[in-house]
């Protein structure tokens, strides 16, 4: 059955069919809705109260050109040939909006020695790393762990609390903690409910917070490089190590280290949120 207030007396049923059928499944699948029935109205119009003869390729060749002018004024620099093919290919290409940002690994005060740390699950076979060094990049202690099975979120929280508790242990009373998983920050900071998985864990931490002045706040992993590589070590050492020198680090490892003593960046890109077509006729 036709649209409501649709008159198709003049137009083949068959047609009508025809080409409602293959619209809404391009619509389904590619989206611009409104350009498609908008074109599909003004072919009916021009049907019904005006001269014009109906026909389909001519009202498809109509959508495709308004679709064309449309991405050209959204999208400066996207080249698109007017036919159906090319606006397929644009629409699974999926456009959108990036940029890249330097990400360095920053140094804390003086007064305070920094932390890094991560998680690392890969085939069933969980480990933790982290990193403490001080205020010019220089390493006091790194530690590679090997845990049992568990989660993602388990796993980046234990590689964080043995942190801190090393450095409680060694006296070490200021302490800017970093890790690269939003949710364990945000639940150490209280502004996230916690999983019940790592209740125990977030217990601890956040005891250790009262007591110490130790500080966690999140980055990014291109800023955690150090960390990342120290928790997959796991996967090829089947026990912990702890690394108390520069000199016994891995090779890649201490070529990270290096790179952020020497405060050289690392390029980020960050995709925004999808710039949809926006038609909004008068």
């Amino acid at each position: 059955m036709p649209p409501q207030g649709v008159v198709v007396a003049r137009i083949p049923k068959k047609k009508i069919l025809i080409i409602y059928c293959a619209l809404e499944s391009l619509r389904k699948r590619y989206g611009q809705s409104c350009v498609v029935y908008l074109e599909l109205w003004k072919t009916r119009c021009g049907e019904k109260y005006g001269k014009e003869q109906y026909s389909v390729r001519k009202c498809i060749s109509q959508i495709v050109v308004t679709i064309t002018q449309l991405v050209s004024i959204q999208f400066v620099n996207v080249k698109l040939i007017p036919n159906w093919e090319s606006i397929v290919h644009l629409k699974m290409s999926n456009i959108n909006s990036r940029r890249r940002a330097m990400v360095k690994w920053s140094k804390p005060s003086t007064s305070f020695v920094k932390l890094n740390s991560d998680g690392s699950c890969k085939n069933d076979l969980c480990g933790g790393g982290g990193v403490i060094r001080d205020c010019e990049g220089y390493l006091f202690f790194a530690y590679s762990l090997n845990l049992r099975e568990g989660t993602s979120n388990w796993v980046e929280a234990m590689a964080l609390l043995y942190g801190i508790r090393w450095c409680i242990n060694n006296e070490y009373e200021f302490i800017l903690a970093k890790s690269d998983s939003k949710l364990l920050v945000n639940c150490v900071n209280d502004q996230n409910s916690t999983p019940w998985k790592i209740q125990r864990e977030m217990e601890e931490l956040k005891a250790h917070m009262e007591n110490t002045s130790y500080i966690l706040r999140h980055c990014y992993r291109e800023a955690n490089k150090v960390a990342d590589k120290l928790a997959s070590l796991c996967h090829t050492n089947q026990q912990s190590t702890m690394f108390t020198t520069f000199a016994k680090l891995p090779r890649r490892i201490k070529g990270l280290m290096t790179m952020d003593r020497w405060n050289m960046a690392n390029f980020r890109t960050i995709r925004k949120k999808k710039i949809e077509i926006i038609w909004d006729p008068p």
